[in-house]
């Protein structure tokens, strides 16, 4: 993933409601504490309580000082719930087999026409 965002619903009015853990493809690890993680993500009018529901802005890998987001992990401190995740997914990852094929099955194909 690219970056992700999500919605909190029915958290208390705490400051250090949860705790979020962002985990890239090598194996990087940023773990950041509520107030932080609204900070990073650029959220604003976030206002927390029963019945309200916020969304976070999306927090991207290079924000986060990550080359991807391969893994997230949310802890909750209190009731309350996650809603409406969301995320980019990556550029596509070539398969490398694939040019290796398609060059072995030309070599083979010019090798047949002789």
């Amino acid at each position: 993933m690219t970056d992700f965002g999500f919605a909190l619903v029915d958290a208390p009015q705490k400051d250090e409601f949860f705790a979020i853990s962002f985990t890239d493809s090598k194996g990087k690890n940023v773990d950041l504490s509520f107030r932080k993680y609204i900070e990073v993500s650029g959220t604003t009018g976030f206002v927390n309580g029963d019945n309200f529901a916020d969304q976070f802005s999306q927090t991207t890998a290079q924000e986060l000082g990550l080359t991807n987001i391969q893994s997230v992990e949310i802890q909750l401190f209190a009731s309350g719930g996650i809603n409406n995740i969301t995320w980019t997914e990556g550029g596509s990852v070539p398969e490398p087999s694939s040019p290796l094929l398609a060059l072995a099955g030309l070599g083979l194909m010019a090798r047949r026409r002789r």
